[in-house]
């Protein structure tokens, strides 16, 4: 019982990365069967299981090397194994795992992934290159309304700077137009005061020449009168004397 274990315990322990111990596999799952209480058999049972799976699986779709070489190799011995059933394997390249750990060990030894990307771009590249030309499309569309947009906003910014340029000078033109108007009315009003100004002082001289003429009339009005007396006087004397 001994041998049997160290036997199957040697078997189950094989990286299958090297290779298969489908020998070693057939004598455990013998063992099993006779002494189902042996140490390892529930390992022997899986490993068993999963190349069962995996042959199923490959006799169901062999368009792919490593079923193909999985039916060739596992195929005589298939009344050997457990009864299973196919499990539908990964028919796009981004899969994460194979559906059994044998297959997974197997599949980069004989290109699966880069097989089935080759069928899945066969399968697709018809409705890939159309969502493509869509999407150029959408996007052309969407560049040219950005750009149409932007171009748009430009203009408009623009407009608005000009606008405010012209506003900008109106106000200064305006402002200067202002003071020129105040200027010119300053002028005039200074103009205006001086003229005035001439006006009052040569009114004062008038009116000083006025008063110095009716003084000198009053004067002389006096004068003639004083001088009028005075040869009444004198004349009233002469003739008093006679």
């Amino acid at each position: 019982m001994d041998a049997l274990e160290k036997q199957i315990q040697k078997t189950i322990q094989t990286d299958w990365n090297d290779h298969v111990p489908l020998p070693g596999l057939m004598t455990a799952n013998a063992s099993c069967r006779k002494y189902p209480a042996l140490e390892g058999c529930d390992v022997v049972h899986v490993q068993m299981q999963d190349i069962a799976t995996s042959l199923a699986s490959c006799h169901s779709d062999q368009r792919s090397s490593l079923c193909q070489t999985v039916v060739a190799v596992f195929g005589p011995i298939a009344n050997e194994l457990p009864p299973a059933k196919p499990i539908q394997l990964p028919m796009v390249p981004w899969y994460v795992h194979m559906p059994t750990s044998f297959l997974d060990v197997y599949a980069g030894h004989y290109g699966y992934r880069t097989q089935v990307a080759v069928w899945w771009w066969t399968s697709w590249r018809t409705s890939i290159l159309s969502c493509l030309a869509v999407f150029a499309t959408v996007l052309g569309a969407w560049f040219w309304w950005v750009m149409s947009r932007n171009r748009k906003q430009q203009h408009e910014q623009s407009l608005a700077i000009e606008h405010e340029q012209r506003m900008e000078q109106n106000r200064i033109l305006n402002e200067r137009h202002a003071q020129a108007r105040l200027a010119a009315e300053r002028q005039s009003r200074m103009e205006w005061e001086a003229v005035k100004a001439e006006q009052e002082r040569l009114a004062k001289i008038e009116a000083a020449e006025e008063l110095v003429e009716m003084e000198r009339t009053r004067l002389e009005t006096e004068q003639a009168e004083a001088a009028e007396l005075m040869d009444a006087i004198f004349n009233q004397a002469s003739r008093g004397e006679t």
